[in-house]
């Protein structure tokens, strides 16, 4: 059997004394990473149920899409707009297990608390330095504590060989819409192969290894992106402490001398 490998990878080299963003605590940034991981998995269910339904849906204009849940669904909210007006498009909700119903709601206005969500997101998307050669998805999630959302910009590939590690944004904004603070959650935008050039096929790539200076601590989107690549992340700070993200956990690694 050949030796596990590790691909390893450094993410940034340099940042500002004074770059700080905002911190949480580690179940915090857990919960986050998890929800975030969840919401995304269902906006992208959604989208695939939607155009087996509708293929037409693919000409419409499209802008976004809000994700909610409650103790009765989970629901995707397409969003459109014409003429400087946004409205509902499709409906997406989950029952179990079950693929999504996709409800034509056309023209329908927006949901309050959809509406809510959605102009929080647009704030958040004006706010990110964003170059438009990249793509990136829009999650709103409820802040912490309770008041008002982040809004998250997940940097994404549509190469299934790629991981994107870098590149990541989170928004505070407040219940009214407006922007609090915009962190950017690395300093640079990184995408890396699975397998790394020169590495054999067979070789079992047991993680990744990234170097994180922007917190001491690893950030919700490492728990997010570990997630979606099924996937370790050894997440190395500005202390040089070394933190395993894995299976939706952060672990403290131990130096055994």
């Amino acid at each position: 059997m050949r030796k596990l490998l590790f691909l390893i990878l450094f993410v940034a080299l340099s940042a500002a004394a004074d770059d700080t963003i905002r911190s949480f605590s580690i179940p915090t940034i857990v919960a986050l990473g998890k929800d975030l991981y969840r919401r995304d998995y269902m906006a992208a269910t959604a989208f695939d149920a939607l155009f087996a339904a509708h293929p037409e849906a693919k000409k419409l204009p499209i802008e976004g899409w809000i994700t909610n849940s409650d103790k009765e669904h989970q629901r995707v909210y397409f969003i459109q707009e014409r003429d400087s007006h946004y409205s509902l498009a499709y409906i997406a909700t989950f029952r179990g297990r079950r693929e999504p119903q996709i409800e034509d709601k056309q023209g329908t206005a927006l949901p309050d608390l959809v509406a809510k969500r959605f102009a929080a997101r647009r704030a958040a998307i004006a706010a990110i330095p964003v170059f438009m050669t990249k793509t990136y998805n829009f999650e709103v999630l409820d802040a912490p504590d309770g008041k008002g959302f982040l809004v998250y910009g997940l940097a994404s590939t549509k190469d299934p060989n790629k991981v994107v590690v870098g590149g990541h944004y989170r928004v505070t904004v407040s219940a009214d819409g407006k922007v609090q603070q915009v962190d950017a959650l690395s300093r640079s935008f990184v995408v890396v192969p699975r397998q790394a050039p020169g590495v054999p096929n067979d070789a079992n790539v047991v993680g990744l290894t990234v170097t994180h200076i922007v917190s001491n601590t690893p950030v919700e989107t490492h728990v997010y992106v570990s997630l979606l690549y099924k996937m370790p992340l050894y997440v190395v700070t500005s202390e040089h402490d070394i933190w395993r993200v894995s299976d939706g956990e952060i672990t403290k690694m131990v130096d055994e001398k």
